[in-house]
């Protein structure tokens, strides 16, 4: 599974990145060791984010709550919204890709991420709202105690 390990490194470098250089800059005006804790902790991260990759690629979720329908449809409902996001995403690098003649720049391709980003948490947003009305309207929610 050197493909996974790849894969959860990439996920967790820039946080880990960003949260060891403030403990050790922090440690460090202090006059603390801190090369075991930052060791550890980004060890630990890297563990968690492996063995979670590996458990969403071995795990089927459906079956796992096979016990609770609200739960089951809860899990089928999110999935869905995973699927309708990827596709979106992919749409959107396509169109991307599509309308640059040559390789875009550094800037123009941070810009051109940024605007997906925006669409895809408005977009997010509004389904979230529609799919919470829609659940309410259907009982899904009882907030009458």
């Amino acid at each position: 599974t050197p493909a996974l390990l790849k894969r959860a490194l990439i996920a967790i470098a820039l946080v880990n990145i960003a949260v060891s250089a403030g403990f050790v800059l922090s440690a460090s005006l202090a006059g603390e060791p801190w090369s075991l804790f930052v060791i550890r902790l980004n060890l630990r991260v890297l563990l968690l984010t492996f063995l979670t990759l590996w458990l969403a690629r071995h795990l089927d979720l459906v079956r796992a709550v096979d016990f609770s329908p609200s739960l089951k449809f809860v899990i089928v409902l999110t999935l869905g919204q995973i699927k309708t996001f990827q596709r979106l995403l992919s749409d959107y690098r396509l169109a991307f890709r599509s309308r640059s003649l040559g390789k875009p720049d550094w800037k123009t391709r941070t810009r051109s991420a940024g605007r997906q980003a925006s669409a895809l948490l408005e977009k997010a947003e509004l389904q979230a709202t529609e799919v919470n009305l829609g659940m309410r309207s259907r009982g899904f929610f009882d907030d009458r105690t």
